[in-house]
């Protein structure tokens, strides 16, 4: 019979695990923005808007925050269906870099800035007590689409750039 043994400390280790499959990276975090008129920080060349249950900081379509496009706190793509060409950035970020081939039609846009399909985002703070924020602007839309509705408020709730209810 053949007997082997190894030294303490020496098996196994880091570059040969047992089960030889790659730990999973957590996710990035990618930065959020509040959407309230006033009180978001996008860079003018960007705008704060909803991708489903978050809001971001997104550029000029054709455009990006950076030339090295895997710096992931400079910016990033989400899955935003029929949106994936936008890049996406962090609140105070200038966005005003040509993407490598900006004539291309727009569903293949920046390309080579990464799509990030698990993205989380870092709260700046505790969403325990959540504060209602009320305007007529929020999104933007009432004084061009529904000028109607110009005195009706809507209410959103929203905490760390994270979309968490609304009413009006």
């Amino acid at each position: 019979s053949l007997l082997v043994a190894a030294r303490p400390g020496e098996y196994p280790t880091d570059k040969d695990p047992i089960d030889k499959k790659p730990k999973p990276k957590p996710a990035p975090f990618c930065g959020t923005c509040n959407p309230i008129s006033g009180k978001n920080h996008c860079d003018i060349t960007t705008s704060c808007i909803n991708t489903g249950k978050r809001f971001h900081c997104a550029c000029r379509a054709g455009f990006k925050a950076s030339k090295d496009n895997y710096d992931i706190y400079k910016q990033f793509r989400l899955p935003f269906k029929n949106f994936e060409f936008l890049v996406f950035t962090p609140e105070y970020t200038e966005c005003d870099i040509l993407c490598d081939d900006n004539t291309k039609p727009a569903n293949e846009l920046c390309q080579e800035v990464p799509l990030y399909k698990h993205c989380e985002h870092k709260p700046r703070f505790s969403c325990s007590s959540l504060t209602r924020e009320v305007g007529s602007y929020v999104l933007g839309y009432s004084d061009l689409f529904f000028p109607t509705i110009l005195n009706t408020l809507l209410a959103l709730f929203v905490c760390n750039g994270e979309l968490v209810g609304t009413a009006g």
